[in-house]
Formats: structure tokens, sequence, C-alpha cells
């Protein structure tokens, strides 16, 4: 197989995971009612580690059709979960970049007065 038959395959079988994770986390988010809810959108790390980490420059885009009905996809299912929410906190684990500032999640939640609560 092919270097970009490779590609294709591995960014297909990328998008196909990040949608059945999206679909799940919409399922959750609807049928229950959640204080905080934690969704990881991991794709584009893979992505980068994949193609390089310019691959959503347009001059760079491989399979453009692909990546952006998944994006459309993505904005959508965001949109749905976000707005179910009373606050929201959208953390990106894009990492392909200088580091600008180093966040940990777990201190951000050790100082949220619902943590050790169920829901």
């Amino acid at each position: 197989m092919g270097r970009a038959m490779a590609d294709f395959t591995a960014i297909s079988t990328f998008i196909t995971a990040e949608l059945n994770r999206l679909d799940c986390a919409l399922a959750l988010c609807k049928n229950e009612n959640w204080k905080l809810f934690l969704y990881r959108v991991s794709i584009f790390d893979q992505l980068a580690h994949l193609l390089g980490p310019t691959f959503l420059h347009e001059s760079q885009l491989k399979v453009s059709y692909a990546l952006k009905d998944f994006l459309a996809a993505l904005d959508s299912g965001l949109y749905e979960i976000i707005s179910s929410a009373d606050d929201s906190l959208f953390l990106s684990t894009f990492s392909q970049c200088r580091l600008a500032k180093r966040c940990l999640v777990s201190t951000i939640f050790s100082k949220s007065p619902i943590v050790g609560e169920n829901r």
C-alpha cells in the first residue's frame, strides 16, 4: 500500500472514530442532566502526527473534502453540547506548535465546587 493510500486510510479511521465519540457524547448530553460534561477531541493531534503540523493549511489539505465534512459535523455537534450546558470549557489537545502556556486540568477541576459530586 502506498503512502498516500495509507494516509487516506488512517485519516478515514481517525474521522470515523471521532464521529463515533461525538455521537456518543451527544447521546449522553441529551439523555442526562450533567453539571459537568467533558468532551475531548483528539483527531487534530493525530492528524498532525500523521500529516505534519501544517496539515490544516489550505495548500496542505490532502483530503480536504473529508476534513471539511468532518469539521462541519464537529461544529454542529459541539454547538449542541455547548448549548445544553450552563457553563462550558473548551480545551484543545492540538500540540504541534510552540507552547504558549501550560494548564493542568486537575488544577481547574480541583477549584471547582462540583468536584466529587456525581454529575
